[in-house]
């Protein structure tokens, strides 16, 4: 009765006020259903969060109790735990010696992680909702200490993914691994996203990715210096003293500040005297940036002799030029404390005696 009393009531009301009631409706049931949305996102966070704590609880001691060697009953990986025990793992095999990264991987082992992975990484057929890329990224770290010829393959197509981040820690894994080609993936990988050349290299020179250099000297010349630079880039944390004929070639090339900078740096932590008058050449560089990297360099690849190079820089204009100047000298005098106090006394400038002073009070804070 009620609802034909509505409509009747509807059929007889004005056209306007028939729409503004329907659009009411529609707006109210707009905002029920936002309501719901919201609540029910908020309720499987927490439920997430709950579950992620309580699996936490019960695995934590597990795996501090197989680190340290100590007996304890291994519980079964229930289904949806995958995820986070194996985030577990990954977080203590990274800070684990070399004792206790066996026992680690004894125990993935046990649990069949490597099977996990491979659910994590496969491409994603069947599931409506692929697994997160930062699950991903987890899975392909912990591959490199696994060592599992069948998720290789996925790693390979994870390196060709639309993902910048998933992509670089796939290659960075098959740099780890010395896998067949990883060169070529890391070279595929800087050409596919030039505009990120800087975070690439800087990620995977961390994972040693120098060998790219020794494949790419052929064409380094004939890149773009934006991109000859980041290439350049991966020997930041190499020992490989091969490369150094390289680097000198390419300084004579380099057009921009900043490629001669990163040229400079590496050679300078490369160390090797030979090189003392590459860098010394660029003291005098117009750009501080340059020069401090020359002043660094000139304190690992000089020697005591050519401190008096170094010693109009502790009046340099820029306070880093003066500090790095600073370090060279105390580097290069072996830290004899006595000659330091005597240099730093027949110093004019103040601003050259303060900042000799700060950098002699931050190594004897650094050695005790």
């Amino acid at each position: 009765m009620a609802t034909t009393n509505l409509t009747r009531y509807l059929e007889s009301s004005p056209p306007l006020f028939e729409a503004v009631f329907w659009a009411s409706a529609v707006l109210l049931v707009a905002i029920l259903l936002m309501v719901l949305g919201i609540l029910l996102s908020r309720l499987r966070y927490i439920y997430l969060k709950r579950r992620r704590e309580r699996i936490r609880r019960n695995w934590i001691p597990v795996f501090i109790a197989v680190r340290d060697g100590k007996e304890i009953e291994i519980p079964r990986v229930r289904r949806g735990e995958m995820a986070n025990v194996l985030e577990l793992w990954v977080d203590y095999r990274s800070h684990a010696s070399a004792e206790q990264a066996a026992t680690l991987d004894a125990l993935a082992s046990g649990l069949n992680l490597a099977s996990g992975i491979e659910d994590i990484l496969r491409p994603a057929v069947l599931n409506i909702v692929p697994p997160p890329i930062w699950l991903k990224r987890i899975a392909l770290t912990a591959v490199q200490w696994l060592n599992s010829d069948s998720i290789l393959r996925y790693v390979y197509e994870a390196a060709d993914s639309d993902n910048l981040y998933l992509a670089v820690n796939a290659c960075a894994c098959l740099t780890r691994l010395k896998a067949d080609s990883y060169e070529q993936e890391i070279v595929t990988l800087l050409f596919r996203f030039p505009d990120q050349s800087g975070y690439i290299t800087a990620e995977l020179r961390q994972a040693g990715a120098t060998e790219v250099l020794q494949l790419m000297e052929p064409f380094i010349d004939d890149l773009p210096d934006n991109v000859a630079a980041n290439f350049l880039a991966l020997a930041d944390f190499s020992q490989d003293r091969e490369l150094l004929p390289l680097l000198t070639r390419r300084i004579n090339k380099a057009s921009s500040g900043r490629e001669l900078a990163i040229l400079i740096r590496t050679i300078g932590r490369l160390g090797d005297s030979r090189y003392r008058n590459v860098v010394a050449h660029h003291l005098s560089d117009e750009r501080y940036y340059v020069r401090i990297q020359a002043i660094k360099a000139l304190g690992r690849t000089g020697n005591s002799d050519d401190i008096p190079l170094l010693l109009p820089f502790l009046s340099d204009r820029e306070w880093w030029v003066r500090y790095r100047a600073a370090r060279a000298i105390i580097r290069l005098s072996d830290r004899d404390e006595q000659a330091i106090a005597q240099l730093r006394s027949n110093l004019n400038d103040r601003f050259a005696r303060d900042i000799l002073k700060h950098a002699i009070t931050e190594m004897n804070w650094c050695l005790n």
